[in-house]
């Protein structure tokens, strides 16, 4: 019997123990629980705020293709900008060897011009001179060569050219 008590002694300690450890893992368990419950929480969160990310994600993408769009239609109107501003550039440049065309005639002109004032310059002063006779202090008419002041015209006379002096 001393031996059935022993193991009676033994299973009851090991009950006594076994009893004991439950308990330990049962709070051991308590907390690992409690520890799941805020991992849960926190992965809950996390999840939202994945969430949330994933839609400012989104938004951006939307955005980042409307600016896209924006900027294409951007390059297209500056394209066509290019483009006029290069026709406008080659009237500018036509519009620049006319005013040179322009300017080399009006200077052709005014020398003519000044050719011609020059003449008459001298004819008047010629006039002048003859017509006040600084020595007997008459006036006298002076007669001059008939000046040409119009190109001659021509016309055509049984044939022949006639010019004709324009008055």
């Amino acid at each position: 019997m001393k031996e059935d008590n022993k193991l009676l002694d033994v299973i009851i300690d090991l009950a006594q123990e076994m009893k004991g450890m439950r308990k330990d893992m049962n709070t051991q368990l308590g907390k690992l629980n409690g520890r799941v419950d805020k991992l849960e929480k926190q992965f809950e969160k996390l999840e939202k705020q994945q969430a949330k990310t994933n839609l400012e994600l989104g938004e951006m993408r939307l955005s980042y293709m409307k600016i896209d769009k924006r900027l294409e239609e951007t390059n297209i109107k500056l394209d066509g900008l290019r483009s006029d501003l290069g026709e406008t550039n080659a009237k500018l440049d036509k519009t620049n060897v006319k005013l040179d065309c322009l300017h080399l005639d009006f200077n052709k002109y005014a020398n003519t011009n000044d050719t011609n004032i020059s003449k008459h310059e001298t004819r008047i002063i010629r006039l002048e001179e003859a017509t006040f006779d600084n020595k007997d202090k008459r006036i006298s008419m002076a007669k001059e060569p008939e000046a040409r002041y119009k190109k001659p015209a021509l016309s055509v006379s049984k044939g022949k050219k006639v010019i004709k002096h324009g008055k």
